[in-house]
């Protein structure tokens, strides 16, 4: 998955809150539709296993390419990583995602690979 709309979800529609994951609406980028996350990533990284999300948070390392549905991308999985039940502090910041080396899931934490 990690932001390829290909596979089952190619042909799916999804209207499904990104923000949900943030604490409260004030977190919340001011770019971000208060109806729907429009590209669906939401719902696809919210069913992935810690595992495979931080696959798809490594993918993005070395990713120089910029637009909107990348910025909805990386919206949503700061968001997912947050709400996961594992310390993410080490790559989630208030200003975003830290992208500059690959990590791994370690002791319930993320750590530098």
């Amino acid at each position: 998955m990690c932001g390829q709309l290909s596979g089952e979800f190619s042909n799916t529609e999804f209207s499904v809150s990104c923000f949900r994951n943030w604490k409260s609406l004030s977190e919340r980028p001011n770019w971000m539709s208060d109806l729907e996350d429009q590209y669906g990533f939401a719902a696809k990284l919210a069913k992935l296993t810690d595992e495979e999300l931080v696959a798809c948070l490594n993918k993005e390392i070395g990713n120089r390419g910029w637009g909107n549905a990348r910025m909805y991308y990386t919206s949503c999985l700061k968001a997912e990583l947050k709400s996961r039940n594992f310390d993410s502090s080490l790559v989630v910041s208030d200003g975003g995602l830290k992208l500059s080396r690959r990590v791994i899931l370690a002791n319930n934490r993320l750590e530098f690979a």
